[in-house]
């Protein structure tokens, strides 16, 4: 009886090693998700970030910046670091990260470090940028596609890696499809206005995309299929209407000149939205926000100074804010 206890002692012992072996063992490729702040101070002379995307690999976001026309990384710490400085980089604005790559609008409305008269609403650029080899890999050129002032503002990628532009001075969407052809997607009389038209972007699953229009404060349903062009009913209009994300059925709508973060959801698949909260509190200007391991991230770009004051804006730190409904 003895020997059977000791056996049983020693095969418990055994199979408890092992499940403790079993369940420390990991995959070398998977890194440990870390906590996010819920703020994010990160400090460079005049960058104004326009643009921001989560880069799930790095554990960081991506930023760009007005004024000098970069892309540059902030860590989890509110470390900043310069990614990429090209000459084809005049200022930087919507960016996406699909896999290793960041796709950034690139354009001039007169007001960076590198403006000149023979780039001031002439560049109309898509930049793929390698984050991991920190360089830019490809070139989209979108404005021989147009004639007059152009403003490449934001950008989505849809599931077939289809890439959408917001043309916001002429009001209308470019594409560049998977090959990297690149075209004039749409055209409609929604579209267009005075002043910013098109702005923030996004593509929803269901096979659509959503556009907010900075002049007006509303937000249109873009059917993929047919190119049907719809607005979306809102209970009032988004005052300063800029960047879009959506995480599951909320649409998150950042109000740069406002300062209001707006949180909707839809019931009916985007005909109509209810607004279900706000943030209001700490925001100067922001300008885009982003979705970091499952929660809601704004960018606080203090752009209102650079569109006040260009020549003398020198903000030396900025932002990053999750979203906290009120």
């Amino acid at each position: 009886m003895k020997r059977v206890i000791k056996s049983l002692v020693v095969s418990t012992i055994m199979l408890t090693s092992s499940l403790f072996l079993l369940g420390s063992c990991k995959n070398d490729d998977e890194k440990p998700v870390k906590e996010v702040p819920s703020t994010l101070t990160f400090s460079s002379d005049a960058l104004y970030p326009e643009g921001i995307a989560y880069d799930s690999q790095s554990q960081s976001f991506v930023v760009g910046s007005i004024k000098q026309g970069t892309i540059g990384t902030v860590d989890f710490t509110g470390k900043y670091t310069l990614l990429v400085n090209d000459p084809l980089l005049i200022s930087t604005y919507g960016i996406k990260v699909s896999g290793n790559f960041a796709y950034v609008c690139t354009g001039d409305i007169g007001n960076g470090a590198k403006s000149s008269s023979a780039t001031t609403g002439k560049v109309a650029k898509v930049l793929k940028i390698d984050l991991s080899q920190k360089r830019l890999v490809q070139t989209y050129d979108l404005s021989s596609l147009v004639t007059g002032s152009v403003f490449p503002n934001d950008l989505a990628i849809d599931d077939a890696e289809n890439i959408y532009v917001t043309e916001s001075f002429q009001g209308f969407l470019y594409k560049i499809d998977k090959s990297g052809k690149a075209s004039i997607f749409l055209e409609n009389e929604l579209f267009k206005g005075e002043g910013f038209n098109l702005n923030g972007i996004v593509f929803h699953k269901g096979g659509y995309l959503l556009v907010d229009k900075t002049n007006t404060g509303k937000i249109l349903k873009v059917n993929l299929s047919n190119k049907s062009v719809s607005e979306v009913t809102l209970p009032a209009p988004i005052e300063g209407a800029d960047g879009l994300t959506l995480k599951g059925e909320s649409l998150y709508v950042v109000g740069y000149s406002s300062g209001v973060i707006s949180e909707l959801k839809s019931t009916d698949n985007w005909q109509t939205a209810t607004l279900v909260a706000t943030d209001t509190i700490g925001y100067e200007g922001p300008t885009a926000a982003t979705i970091a391991e499952g929660k809601t991230y704004i960018l606080n770009a203090k752009v209102l100074e650079m569109i006040n004051n260009p020549a003398t804006a020198s903000s030396k730190t900025f932002t990053i804010k999750r979203y906290q409904a009120q």
